[in-house]
């Protein structure tokens, strides 16, 4: 990361550090001097101040010895060592013991001044009217070593001199600068080596963090900051987990209404399409019948054949061609209830086995026309079933006429069809009954087709038993109110439908 964080820190910590070290050696330079001659000028002052009300307070009988105190305090305490002296010239107190130097250096500011070439540097630090004194530094030009002293005239008129030595200001601050130059740049050194490392605590959560925000950027929110602190990262962290659940919820509900949406859009245009179909398919099965009337009716009012004979015929081809129309009809708003849910399911307890012997026995004058055997076999000899009597009928019925219709569709002989009554394999608590029938394989791309309205593997085929396509969408229907399973295979031999019922048990 070329812009690092820890970097940064690192170096202003350097740069702010260097730059207070900087300051204070520059403050060294310029200003260290002034600020220790001032510092000496107010404690000269402090201390005659001090003197003079020691002198103008104090009873005759502790004079001598409070002087004394206050000149032992100005030497012990401040360095500055004193002597006052009488009218008559003689020292009346001191500090020192042997003051002769002192009195020499009065007499040399009193009578003297110093000769242009002179390597002493005398300065006036401050001038005091009443009582009048005062205070000169004294500085050899090339070491800067030398005194402030003070003198003047006391509250009693007495003089006095007091002295405090001064070191050499520029070579002390040399020293200083260079051992705090060391000892900065090693602090800094070994600070920035430190904080280096210890930022990385610092910055370890920013990069997890940072992380997470890429996540997600990419819609993954499965990462979350396990952060405790209680700082301002663990704030952010808090809130980047907040947004994070919040965005996963808002991602996932305006998926699902994606999802939702684009299902009612596919709908929509299944529901479209197969309007579209049905109209068309409704219009080819109609047409041909009511061309076929119209056909023969117009031959009948032509009178194009007038024997008896003929015009029988037409009109049986009439009366058949209108049933045909009104069964279709008829099937078609039986499968619009069924799959609009207006008609209601009934369940009721009742005897399947009866009812497909019932089925059969109705059907058997097609079976002997299509010169084919119809077998029934039953696990049970009650089958008791629970579910619409009516439309469990329905559903054999299309499934035994679905079979003798189809059943000679090639030259397999014997022509069979079976029936077979069994328990689930899937669920020992329904029965699965099977009708199977020989013929033709139906195509295994067209299985799952032939619920479909009006499809038709052999149209051809399906006009000539009158079919209209609509039978086992029927049976779709019905068996999905049921909610029970369904099916059609081919197998060996033939082709097999099944589907399964609930039994009744008391």
């Amino acid at each position: 990361m070329k812009k690092s964080i820890r970097v940064r820190f690192t170096l202003i910590f350097v740069g702010v550090t260097t730059l207070i070290i900087a300051l204070c050696i520059g403050l060294n330079v310029f200003l260290l001097e002034g600020y220790y001659l001032q510092n000496k000028k107010d404690k000269t002052i402090q201390e005659i101040d001090k003197m003079n009300q020691v002198l103008t307070q104090t009873d005759e009988s502790e004079l001598d010895s409070k002087i004394l105190e206050v000149l032992t305090e100005m030497r012990d305490v401040y360095g500055i060592v004193g002597t006052i002296i009488g009218g008559d010239g003689e020292v009346k107190y001191s500090s020192m013991a042997d003051p002769e130097r002192l009195i020499q250096r009065l007499k040399f500011y009193i009578f003297q001044d110093l000769p242009e070439d002179s390597v002493i540097d005398r300065t006036v630090l401050y001038e005091n009217e009443n009582p009048t004194y005062k205070i000169i530094s004294l500085k050899d030009k090339n070491t800067g070593s030398g005194f402030v002293d003070s003198w003047g005239y006391l509250a009693d008129g007495n003089t006095f001199i007091f002295s405090t030595t001064i070191e050499s200001i520029k070579n002390s601050a040399a020293i200083s600068n260079r051992f705090f130059a060391i000892i900065g740049i090693s602090a800094v050194f070994i600070s920035a080596i430190g904080i280096f490392f210890a930022t990385k605590r610092m910055t370890k959560p920013i990069q997890e963090l940072s992380a997470i925000s890429e996540k997600m950027a990419k819609l993954d929110f499965k990462a979350k900051y396990a952060g405790q602190a209680k700082d301002e990262i663990g704030v952010l962290g808090t809130s980047i987990n907040n947004l994070s659940t919040q965005l996963e919820s808002t991602i996932t509900k305006l998926q699902e209404a994606n999802v939702r949406l684009t299902k009612d859009i596919e709908e929509k245009i299944q529901i479209d399409d197969m309007r579209k179909e049905f109209l068309s398919n409704v219009s080819h099965e109609l047409k041909t019948p009511i061309a076929l009337i119209q056909g023969y009716a117009e031959g009948l009012q032509d009178c194009i054949n007038d024997d008896p004979e003929s015009r029988e015929f037409y009109c049986e081809v009439i009366i058949d061609e209108a049933n045909k129309m009104n069964q279709m009809v008829q099937k078609l708003l039986s499968l619009n209830h069924l799959e609009f849910g207006t008609d209601s399911v009934e369940f009721t307890p009742f005897s399947m086995k009866e009812m497909i012997e019932g089925v059969i026995q109705s059907t058997n004058i097609m079976a002997e026309q299509k010169e084919c055997a119809v077998t029934f076999k039953s696990c049970d000899d009650a089958l008791m079933v629970y579910a619409d009597e009516f439309r469990m009928e329905e559903v054999i019925r299309n499934f035994i006429s679905n079979a003798i219709n189809h059943v000679d569709d090639c030259d397999v002989i014997p022509r069979e069809i079976k029936i077979y009554a069994e328990l689930s394999p899937n669920d020992e608590n329904k029965y699965r009954i099977r009708v199977f029938n020989t013929g033709s394989f139906i195509p295994e791309n067209e299985l799952e087709k032939v619920w479909i309205k009006f499809y038709k593997v052999d149209k051809a085929r399906t006009r000539e038993y009158g079919g209209s396509g609509i039978g086992l969408s029927i049976v779709k229907a019905i068996m999905d109110l049921h909610h029970c399973d369904y099916g059609v295979r081919n197998v060996d031999g033939g082709v097999e439908f099944w589907m399964e019922v609930n039994r009744y048990k008391e």
